[in-house]
């Protein structure tokens, strides 16, 4: 297992900087954002699909450093309700996926979206709780996400590329049997990218996650939750109060580390390898009590100790 960085939450350090800090930290990889969510200013799918002298400096900088592209990284909503925002994700993941092909990236990390309510709907509606919702979810899955999906793995198989689903909350893919019903309508052209954090806010094990996910790991985020078990035991863990305000929260993100041991994350790492991932762990830094430089070096400090 290696050590690489996701960019995009660390984007306002000059990118030739950035590089410089991941080169002294030992990381080999880094992971850009270029659409969606997610997209990194300078990175733009748009630009980079049209501007080759653009491609070739960023590849060079990259090389230049020791370093390789572990991922394109298109966070969106593809099955979102508004279908002018549903066709914008589709149009920006799938030039994403071209992208990747040009640039010899062969993994997109995204997320599965999440559809409305019904075809009258214009915001994502997550279903959480199934009495009398169940045909609303299963609407979800047979008539929004099926088609989208398989068309989506049959475009990325097409470019050799693998899309990485980001298991998340507010998404229709968000734990591991959600996750493994859109692997099993899309085909193994669509993995997961393995991200830890997100599974512990919600009370799942990673490394049980992790062997139930053996073979489809394509992808990781290093990433770790720090839980406030007395809020948690007051209003459990379902939060919707701004990430700034992480002294009230039930939980928050963390550098890796701070939220739980390094016996924890070195068990992590051998499910991982166990789950037939061995590859790239690519630091996400969402901690708001680091700035930037510091949580890229904290994180990366802790990684080699795991790793």
């Amino acid at each position: 297992m290696k050590a690489g960085l996701f960019t995009f939450q660390v984007s306002k350090i000059p990118f030739g900087e950035l590089l410089d800090i991941a080169q002294e930290s030992d990381i080999e990889a880094v992971e850009l954002g270029v659409t969606g969510y997610t997209v990194t200013p300078g990175f733009e799918v748009e630009r980079l699909s049209k501007d080759s002298d653009r491609r070739a400096e960023v590849l060079e900088a990259i090389s230049n450093h020791g370093m390789t592209i572990s991922a394109l990284n298109a966070m969106c909503n593809p099955l979102h309700p508004d279908l002018e925002v549903r066709e914008r994700h589709l149009e920006g993941l799938k030039a994403a996926i071209t992208l990747a092909a040009e640039l010899g990236v062969n993994r997109v990390v995204t997320g599965s979206g999440c559809p409305g309510e019904s075809e009258r709907s214009r915001h994502p509606t997550w279903v959480v709780y199934s009495e009398g919702y169940e045909d609303v979810l299963e609407w979800q899955w047979r008539d929004v996400a099926t088609p989208i999906w398989k068309d989506l793995a049959s475009f990325a198989t097409d470019h050799d590329v693998r899309i990485c689903i980001e298991v998340h909350p507010g998404m229709l893919a968000y734990n591991t049997d959600s996750f493994l019903r859109l692997r099993s309508l899309a085909g193994d052209a669509v993995g997961a990218n393995f991200d830890p954090s997100h599974l512990l806010w919600q009370g799942m094990d990673p490394r049980v996650v992790a062997k139930a996910l053996t073979g489809c790991i394509y992808h990781a985020h290093a990433k770790d939750t720090v839980i406030n078990a007395v809020e948690v035991s007051r209003n459990g863990v379902i939060e919707t109060r701004p990430f700034a305000d992480w002294p009230s929260r039930a939980w928050s993100f963390c550098a890796v580390g701070d939220g739980h041991d390094a016996v924890f994350w070195r068990s992590v790492v051998t499910s991982m390898q166990s789950a037939g991932y061995d590859d790239i762990w690519s630091i996400e830094h969402e901690d708001p009590t680091l700035d930037e430089r510091a949580g890229i070096r904290r994180n990366a400090a802790f990684l080699r100790q795991v790793l």
